[in-house]
Formats: C-alpha cells, structure tokens, sequence
C-alpha cells in the first residue's frame, strides 16, 4: 500500500466527522459565522506559517523566475499568485460561512450531501480555468456524477 492509500482512511474519517462535529460545536448557539470565523482563522494560521519558508512570499507576490528564464506576463490581472490567493481566500471564506450556516440551520444527514455536491463545480471550475493540469478523464467525470446521484438519493425523502 502506498503513503496516500494508507492516509486514505484517517482522511475520510476526518472529513466524515467534521460535520456532526460542527453541529455539536453550534449547538443551539446560533452563531454559526463564529464557527466560520474560527476556521478561517485557523487555515490563515497554517497558510502564514508556510509563508515563513525562504522565498515563498516573493513567490506569492510574483517575484519568481519560472527556471527558463521566462517571467511571468507584466499587467495581466492573474500575473501575480497573489491574486489568485485573495480570490481563493475570499471565495474559501464564503464557502465556509455557507457551509457553517446550512449546518447550523437543517440536520447534518441533509446538509451534508447537498455540501457534497461542490464536486460538480469543482468539476466546472476546473475545467474552465486549469484544464491543462487536471485530470477529466470518464472515471473522474463518472465519480462525480456517481457521487452527485447517492447525493440526490440520500436527501430526497423516501415516497416522493
């Protein structure tokens, strides 16, 4: 078994429980943008940690020399990663404030197929802004839609 095969399962248990384990965390509190807060704080953390590595921060800001000695194209909105990161960052922090909300707001055994669903737009978006590295072949198109219709049937009540 290889290193990814072996963390296959930790990895799926870590993420199976993380929304039973937000729920308990909401309680009946009501503040789910505090659960958000909290979890974009803490992958701000981590991403500033890694920040502190020599040279990462001026590879993030577009001071890199790709090896062949080609830079990056000068006034293109996308020439630095750093625009790529404040995207993700404010993209990520929305996905998390919904995903706290939703939890926060119908049982976990509905709310969780339906955030399983991202799959289809990161399917989407993939193919639209990366499909140069991505990987579209059937077996990842038929996972996805495999995963989208055990999705469907997990929410949708029985007799409807």
């Amino acid at each position: 078994m290889t290193g990814v095969q072996t963390c296959a399962l930790p990895i799926s248990a870590c993420y199976g429980s993380s929304p039973a384990l937000v729920r308990l965390g909401l309680g009946s509190s009501g503040l789910p943008v505090l659960g958000a807060t909290v979890s974009v704080g803490a992958s701000l953390l981590v991403l500033g940690a890694t920040l502190l590595r020599p040279g990462q921060v001026g590879f993030v800001l577009g001071n890199v020399n790709f090896g062949d000695g080609m830079r990056r194209k000068e006034g293109e909105w996308y020439d630095t990663p750093l625009n790529w990161l404040l995207l993700g960052s404010v993209t990520i922090a929305s996905a998390q404030l919904f995903r706290y909300l939703a939890l926060g707001a119908m049982d976990v055994t509905v709310a969780s197929p339906l955030i399983a669903s991202n799959a289809v737009f990161t399917l989407f978006f993939g193919w639209i802004m990366n499909r140069q590295t991505e990987s579209f072949s059937k077996n990842v198109i038929m996972g996805v839609v495999m995963s989208m219709i055990g999705s469907v049937v997990l929410v949708v009540p029985i007799g409807v």
